[in-house]
């Protein structure tokens, strides 16, 4: 099957959404494709290099590792710059009740994750 090219993303659309019931309602179908296209091979055919691993799509785009001890890393990253800001996880004027927040992915999650849980009624990007 030919890779669909978005963007900034290759993806691979899956065959066929399963139906469960005893319709098949196309609206449901395209909306539930859309939600499980999945990763072309060659965004997880990962490289391999003194024992690490390492993005292949964009090659050497990105020249750090992508495995476990590099997220180990990016989480200790987070903490110590946490702890330096005396436990604040922004230093941005956010209002009372926030509706929004982004996530610009500069990690493993962590952040957004703490922020959630100190604000939870946030909507996140």
């Amino acid at each position: 099957m030919a890779a669909v090219k978005s963007s900034s993303v290759a993806v691979e659309p899956n065959l066929q959404a399963s139906h469960y019931g005893e319709r098949a309602d196309s609206a449901y179908n395209a909306e539930v494709a859309s939600y499980t296209t999945s990763l072309a091979s060659n965004v997880t055919d990962y490289k391999h290099e003194n024992g690490r691993r390492y993005h292949a799509y964009k090659e050497g785009r990105y020249v750090y590792p992508n495995d476990e001890k590099e997220n180990d890393r990016l989480d200790i990253m987070h903490k110590l710059v946490e702890v330096s800001l005396g436990g604040k996880l922004n230093l941005a004027p956010i209002p009372a009740h926030p509706q929004r927040i982004l996530d610009i992915g500069t990690g493993t999650g962590l952040w957004a994750i703490e922020m959630g849980m100190n604000i939870r009624h946030l909507d996140y990007d």
